[in-house]
């Protein structure tokens, strides 16, 4: 009999995922940016630099570990028959295809709908989706589409058509593969239907799945030494960014390199300190249950947000900074709002547009 996922295992990626949609919707609740306050340019204070902080380094682990996660859950088990690869494909195509292609062309529809009333129009006229031609449409599904956290979706659908060669690649190639896969991402080296990140972690999860089987044993005692050490050397990160005393690319590289500590990190700080945590988080568990909602309806609803905020309340580095605490809280609250309305009355649709999550 083949091994399972431990209950224990099964409750960790469960919550480590939730956790990381909540860092991706603050990763995206950067408000910076000049086109979101009406051409301001925002001071280097304080406000800039808690969310350089947040935003070039805290939540960039968000969307590796995800990837790390699905490779790892994809290849589990797996043996290399044909049949194994065609039954997991299929899966996908619900799981993944089905709501991508739902989510992109339903924001297309509302963008649609919202630029042809008179009065609204000119708070969404970024793309006119009526002067769309057939590539512009296709390029607004499959390459840039409007909720732009999708890409994600796009990139791991990418991967799982192909799968069967990289099993190939990390079974035969095992870690040589894999440090040449890494090694792409440390260069930047992206390819032209998936981001290099994507790929390795991906591959990185498959190695794990493959050859390690039950991850439990990837822990330590000491998982607050190095939570703390991802969190010290993100800081450090954000102050030589702030300074300007380091070239881009040796930022770009600690960068990667805080990701890498910081899965681990993240890691074993939850086996040190799981059963706190899960006590805690089980008073929520209806709540992490909508996390695949969250992913897909906080953007473009957290921009609008941004912009909200800065319209109220004008445009200052004070109202920079509580529009980056309070925007995504907003997001969230009325994400979870809207999935649990759709969960109860329409629990078909829900199941259909989440992947049956």
């Amino acid at each position: 009999m083949q091994p399972k996922i431990s209950a224990y295992l099964s409750r960790k990626l469960k919550y480590l995922s939730f956790f990381s949609i909540i860092l991706v919707v603050c990763l995206h609740s950067y408000n910076m940016a000049p086109h979101l306050c009406w051409g301001f340019v925002f001071p280097r204070g304080y406000s800039f630099f808690i969310q350089e902080l947040c935003f070039r380094d805290i939540t960039r682990v968000a969307v590796p570990m995800f990837f790390l996660i699905s490779g790892y859950l994809f290849f589990f088990n797996l043996t290399g028959r044909a049949d194994e690869f065609i039954f997991k494909i299929k899966k996908r195509v619900r799981t993944l295809v089905i709501p991508y292609l739902f989510w992109t062309i339903f924001c297309l529809g509302v963008l649609f709908v919202l630029q042809s009333i008179p009065g609204v129009k000119e708070l969404f006229k970024e793309k006119i989706i009526s002067e769309f031609s057939l590539s512009d449409f296709l390029s607004a599904v499959f390459i840039h589409p409007i909720p732009y956290q999708f890409w994600f979706i796009r990139d791991l659908c990418c991967l799982v058509i192909l799968s069967p060669i990289l099993y190939l690649l990390l079974i035969y190639g095992k870690y040589v593969a894999l440090i040449s896969i890494f090694a792409f991402w440390f260069m930047d080296v992206n390819f032209v239907i998936f981001d290099c990140g994507s790929l390795a972690f991906f591959a990185g999860g498959g190695v794990l799945g493959l050859l390690k089987g039950d991850i439990t044993c990837f822990t330590t005692k000491n998982g607050l030494v190095y939570f703390s050490i991802w969190l010290i050397l993100a800081l450090v990160r954000t102050v030589l960014a702030f300074g300007d005393c380091v070239d881009a690319t040796m930022l770009n590289v600690f960068g990667k390199i805080i990701i890498l500590v910081g899965i681990f990190g993240i890691w074993t700080f939850y086996d040190q300190f799981a059963v706190y945590i899960e006590r805690g988080l089980s008073a929520i568990t209806n709540v992490a249950s909508f996390s695949f909602f969250i992913y897909a309806a906080h953007e473009p609803l957290l921009i609008k947000l941004k912009k909200a905020i800065f319209y109220v309340l004008g445009v200052s580095e004070l109202v920079s900074l509580i529009n980056f605490i309070v925007s995504p809280l907003l997001a969230i609250a009325i994400c979870i709002f809207a999935g649990s309305l759709l969960k109860k009355y329409l629990p078909g649709f829900y199941s259909i547009i989440t992947g049956g999550r």
